[in-house]
């Protein structure tokens, strides 16, 4: 089995080489980063690790031309040199496999699927400092918590302030049989098949999971924000994706981007600290899990 991995990445410094030493660590043959344009060192940080498992392939969001048809030609490099399977990720996201194996998976071994859903959870950032940068292995898999389902009218009590974006459900992503992709969805969520043909669809519930780290340090979602702001304001015309009307995938950046010209983007960052006190609390209702608890969840 060969397994390729297609990460994307703008302006993640600090997370870009925790991210590909974990993929490899997890048994990825082949990565290609694709490199949106950084401007904070991310691709000094991409160079150091350059060899014949991780390729560059750059790529220019703040051009006037159509996103996509960069991106399209990116996935026509990544299919015609790979084989095998092949996962996508931005570089906040951190593929878990149960037994820290990639290959162990048993979907990723059968013959019955083409596609494979992985779900995506996003990690708690506590006030304690026990914030782990999930390149963990299994043995810290009862240390590191993530939200394990999202609160009832979410959207509602996001506006209100009363939850946190933290709490949601990010939307899973897929790895895919190189041979039936023919385009992938903005932000790697689904892909549509060559011509297309039906393909076989499955899922990793109890055996792969992904940890989500939209949080770290309040500059780096900073420096997010203002990325995606200036994105949205040059490509708002681009995509028939609902997302441009703030409804559909990536309506959180939309909402973070008007926060931000409000001047309450550092209140926004503060809310999605979590104390011990109400760590325990969310813990205590079953919407706070570790990583072992989640593999032991039922599909």
């Amino acid at each position: 089995m060969h397994i390729s991995a297609g990460l994307s990445v703008k302006d993640e410094v600090e997370l870009i080489g925790p991210c590909i030493d974990h993929l490899l660590g997890i048994g990825v043959d082949q990565i290609f980063v694709v490199d949106v344009n950084s401007s904070d060192g991310t691709k000094d940080v991409i160079a150091t690790r350059l060899s014949e498992r991780v390729r560059l392939i750059e790529v220019d969001d703040q051009l006037s031309t159509p996103f996509e048809w960069q991106l399209n030609d990116a996935l026509k490099v990544m299919r015609d040199n790979s084989t095998g399977w092949l996962l996508f990720l931005d570089a906040d996201e951190f593929w878990l496999p149960a037994t820290g194996a990639l290959k162990d998976v048993s979907a990723l071994k059968s013959a019955d699927f083409d596609v494979i859903t992985v779900n995506r959870f996003n990690t708690c950032l506590r006030t304690d400092g026990r914030n782990l940068i999930p390149t963990c292995t299994p043995d810290l898999y009862d240390e590191l918590l993530l939200f394990a389902g999202q609160p009832v009218e979410f959207r509602e009590r996001l506006d209100e302030n009363i939850t946190a974006w933290s709490e949601g459900t990010p939307m899973a992503k897929v790895i895919a049989r190189v041979d039936c992709i023919g385009s992938i969805s903005t932000g790697g969520h689904s892909m549509t098949s060559p011509d297309g043909r039906p393909v076989r669809e499955g899922r990793a519930a109890n055996e792969l999971i992904i940890a989500h780290l939209p949080f770290s340090t309040e500059a780096r979602f900073r420096r997010k924000v203002a990325n995606a702001s200036r994105f949205l304001r040059l490509h708002a015309g681009d995509s028939p994706d609902p997302a441009w009307q703030g409804k559909g995938t990536g309506w959180h950046w939309r909402r973070w981007a008007e926060i931000q010209e409000k001047g309450d983007i550092s209140l926004e960052f503060q809310r999605q600290i979590f104390s011990t006190e109400k760590i325990e609390l969310l813990r205590g209702a079953g919407r706070l899990k570790t990583v072992a608890e989640l593999f032991e969840t039922p599909a």
